[in-house]
């Protein structure tokens, strides 16, 4: 899906907007073959580089010194590429976020920071909401919470045994 209005709403907006209504409902919107949404708000080429200048423009105005302290994550993801490496994306956001105003919560952020790269771009989201949209996971979000484990997975569903069962 790719967003082409000016001005207008963010896939990250869209997005988030979206799965807080699943999110209410507990209904999935019948998108049966689909079960995690990330958009992606900025691309670059897979380079570093090219990565910290899109960082340098883009995070300031979310985690630079002049913003409200915040908590962040980053959920980063190389699909068959190794051209940029977790450890330099990391180091990327460390020069931006200055540690003692924003603080890194890996559990329940207010900003997740996300970052696909794959061989022919590299994307990057800022998207609120992380822990509380199921880190945008469309199942996990329209599964009711009773039916879960207590890590968040869900629950087996018990068979009777085999002696027990009906023919």
């Amino acid at each position: 899906l790719k967003l082409m209005n000016e001005g207008g709403a963010s896939p990250s907006e869209v997005v988030s907007q979206a799965l807080e209504k699943q999110r209410e409902s507990y209904q999935s919107t019948g998108i049966s073959t689909c079960s995690r949404i990330l958009p992606i708000d900025y691309t670059c080429k897979p380079v570093i580089e090219d990565f910290r200048r899109l960082a340098q423009e883009v995070l300031p105005s979310h985690l630079g010194p002049d913003v409200e302290p915040t908590t962040w994550a980053l959920e980063y993801k190389a699909r068959n590429a190794n051209a940029i490496k977790k450890e330099a994306v990391l180091e990327v956001l460390d020069s931006i976020a200055p540690k003692d105003r924003h603080k890194v919560n890996l559990n329940d952020p207010a900003k997740c920071i996300v970052v696909q790269v794959n061989p022919q771009w590299c994307g990057l989201s800022i998207v609120p909401h992380w822990a509380a949209l199921k880190k945008y996971n469309l199942n996990a979000l329209t599964t009711p919470q009773d039916t879960k484990d207590k890590n968040g997975t869900a629950a087996p569903v018990s068979m009777p045994a085999p002696e027990n069962r009906p023919d």
